[in-house]
């Protein structure tokens, strides 16, 4: 309580408090409350510890006049005060500070709507959404994979969760280690459990060492997490380039694909009401001869309605819950196919990637 009353009579630009309940956090990280009492006319300048945190690297940080301007944050755990009032100085939307302490009583706040103060767990965060979730000391977590899990929760899919933790071990362990004396025992994990693992579910990037110590002397380490999107990897070509070749080289159960000319081949053996009007120009475009996909490719890519017709009916038949599928045929290598393609996944949360050989 002493370390975070001095923290918020420095503060003094909070305006709401709001108490949300109850227990301690058995989500947030178990940790003493770090030294925030430092001089406000210092952090006004900023602090020189946010370094640490890489936030020029943040998506869309280089369009923004700050780094963190117009971002919802969340601050989990005393120990990171500073960067609340780092994120309020640089004109976050929001600030919302988590914190299983006592609040502190009989404080007079400056106006100022931006920091929202909670006393509680997790829990205490329902029916939000927000662009930047910091978590220090991750690994005094009572339990770090359902922590994680729930700030999924809550973070923006194009939000990122920054994790301070200590890790010990090799990477290609992925295991606990204990620390500390019999009466105070520590888990640390190895950075293989808490990257391939723990955060399995978010595209992990190491930016350094953090800016907070533990008692074990463990390095702390900083990572930038950002939750998994659904790819769609494209591997196009001319014919004969070696397309199903390359495909070869993926494992079906854990890259599921789909073929343009099988799907194409499909459509035009559709008949009566099955046949669409992208089915019936496939149909006549073949006519009674063997199947050129590739002049059936041509023919869509140089109609509008066609393209858009294709894209949507290819997108129907992907198999947007896996975390990763492929797209192979040659009437991908059409630029306006991929763009439109591109847009329609796009909006249903799928990032695409082109693979062609050069000169094709």
């Amino acid at each position: 309580m002493a370390e975070g009353g001095r923290f918020f009579r420095m503060l003094g630009s909070i305006r709401r408090i709001t108490s949300l309940g109850g227990s301690a956090a058995r989500d947030a990280p178990k940790v003493e409350a770090s030294k925030v009492t430092q001089d406000a006319a210092e952090t006004s300048m900023g602090d020189p510890r946010i370094r640490s945190f890489k936030l020029e690297r943040l998506p869309g940080a280089g369009r923004r006049q700050t780094h963190l301007k117009d971002q919802r944050v969340l601050i989990i755990g005393s120990d990171y005060g500073f960067v609340c009032l780092e994120a309020a100085r640089q004109g976050a939307a929001r600030v919302v500070f988590l914190t299983r302490d006592e609040l502190p009583e009989n404080v007079e706040f400056a106006a100022s709507d931006r920091v929202e103060l909670v006393q509680g767990d997790l829990k205490s965060i329902s029916g939000e959404s927000f662009d930047a979730v910091f978590l220090p000391n991750a690994q005094a977590c009572d339990d770090l994979g359902k922590t994680v899990a729930r700030i999924a929760e809550f973070l923006d899919r194009r939000g990122v969760l920054l994790i301070e933790c200590g890790c010990v071990g090799s990477e290609g362990r992925a295991q606990w280690t204990i620390a500390g004396p019999p009466e105070a025992r520590r888990r640390y994990p190895s950075i293989s459990l808490l990257e391939n693992i723990i955060l399995e579910d978010f595209a992990v990037r190491r930016v350094g060492k953090g800016v907070l110590s533990n008692e074990d002397r463990v390095t702390q380490m900083m990572f930038h997490c950002t939750p998994m999107e659904t790819t769609a990897l494209v591997i196009t070509g001319k014919s004969g380039y070696g397309k199903s070749n390359l495909l070869r080289f993926f494992n079906p159960s854990d890259f599921p694909s789909i073929s343009t000319d099988g799907f194409l081949s499909r459509l035009a053996r559709a008949t009566g009401d099955a046949q669409s009007n992208l089915a019936r120009r496939i149909s006549e475009e073949i006519g009674a001869g063997e199947a050129n996909w590739g002049a059936v490719g041509r023919m869509i890519a140089s109609d509008v309605e066609l393209t858009d017709e294709f894209c949507a009916a290819l997108i129907n038949t992907c198999p947007l819950e896996a975390k990763i599928f492929i797209l192979e045929g040659e009437i991908l290598r059409h630029d306006n196919i991929m763009i439109r393609l591109t847009k329609q996944l796009k909006k249903k949360h799928v990032r695409v990637w082109r693979a062609m050989p050069s000169g094709a």
